[in-house]
């Protein structure tokens, strides 16, 4: 199979990097592609860099748009393209020569809907360092709601018939590509099937004016509503405090009260309901639960009770000699701070 591909790359004002990323697409191994350059209403030399490598390769295409957001020029390029799969990339990022080849090949053997993979970062780094993204599909589903590593945007591939029927939001300037993986899965009527591979498919290059770096702060919030919103689309009955004092257990070792604990057992069990309808989940759950048992020990018994009537599973001796093990190193850490 030689399917042609699709690399949609969002620019604005990306006058300093956009060469090399255009560059590292056109120079793929793979090359049945097309590159769609969605022009974002830049200001600077973007349109004229770009409108020389599509005078010169027949496989660029330039589509130019008031600015309106990476969203929103992501969703014109899946307007627009015409391949069986879509690549994305970020006007900053470069692709690893084997990128496309080596997703193409992932996407057919294991028929995923979205196959992403490692970076390297490189830039205003102090030294590059390898990201490695979970692989499995049940464990990048646990992650969505579970706010762990999931699927980076910048090297992602998706179907066509993912992108004809899903687009990005508009309204967010941050972790719009999670709400994007979170639509998926809650809204998607068919099971989604997402995947990594561990090489390297990108350069994630690292600087001051990247929207990452500006909008840290946002966080919260932005990911809590996202949760929130799609769990209320999947019809699951929650309020939004509920997934705030989710995220704040695990993101920001939040310590429970007993009232607390079992509201928050509660809203574990509707994940639970939902997560093990898509994927095998189990595995995922009860290794959450044995850290939780760890970082809210006081409450231990109640979550210990709550695994053992909720799920039947009892901890046998070497897995409670390893918990109290490490909620001991735990309590010697805070009493040397």
């Amino acid at each position: 199979m030689n399917p042609l591909v699709s690399v949609i790359i969002p620019a604005y004002n990306s006058e300093k990097y956009i060469s090399e990323a255009v560059e590292s697409v056109i120079n793929q191994t793979y090359k049945n592609i097309e590159l769609i350059i969605v022009n974002d209403g830049s200001t600077d030399k973007t349109l004229d860099i770009v409108n020389e490598f599509s005078k010169k390769d027949s496989r660029v295409v330039i589509v130019n748009k008031e600015n309106g957001g990476v969203s929103s020029a992501r969703n014109l390029g899946f307007e627009i393209a015409k391949g069986d799969y879509i690549a994305l990339l970020d006007s900053d990022d470069v692709c690893s020569e084997d990128r496309i080849e080596k997703q193409v090949h992932e996407m057919n053997d294991k028929s995923l809907d979205v196959c992403s993979g490692a970076m390297t970062t490189f830039g205003n780094t102090k030294k590059n360092k390898l990201y490695v993204y979970p692989e499995s599909d049940s464990e990048l589903k646990f992650n969505l709601l579970f706010f762990g590593k999931t699927i980076p945007c910048s090297p992602a591939m998706l179907t066509k018939s993912i992108i004809k029927s899903y687009k990005f939001r508009t309204d967010m300037d941050w972790a719009e590509d999670y709400a994007y993986w979170l639509n998926l899965l809650l809204e998607k009527k068919e099971n989604v099937q997402f995947g990594n591979i561990s090489s390297s498919l990108i350069g994630n290059r690292i600087h001051d004016e990247q929207t990452t770096q500006r909008l840290k702060d946002k966080n919260r919030k932005v990911i809590v509503t996202a949760v929130y919103d799609g769990l209320l689309k999947a019809k699951v009955d929650l309020s939004e405090n509920e997934v705030y004092m989710h995220y704040d257990v695990i993101k920001c070792a939040k310590t429970l009260d007993e009232n607390e604990m079992n509201l928050y057992l509660k809203f574990l069990d509707k994940l639970y309901n939902l997560l093990r309808n898509t994927c095998e989940c189990q595995k995922y759950f009860l290794i959450f639960y044995k850290k939780l048992i760890i970082k809210q020990s006081k409450l231990r018994h109640l979550i210990i009770g709550h695994l053992s009537k909720k799920y039947g599973y009892s901890l046998s001796l070497n897995e409670k000699m390893q918990i109290e093990i490490s909620i001991m190193k735990n309590h010697l850490k805070r009493v040397r701070l």
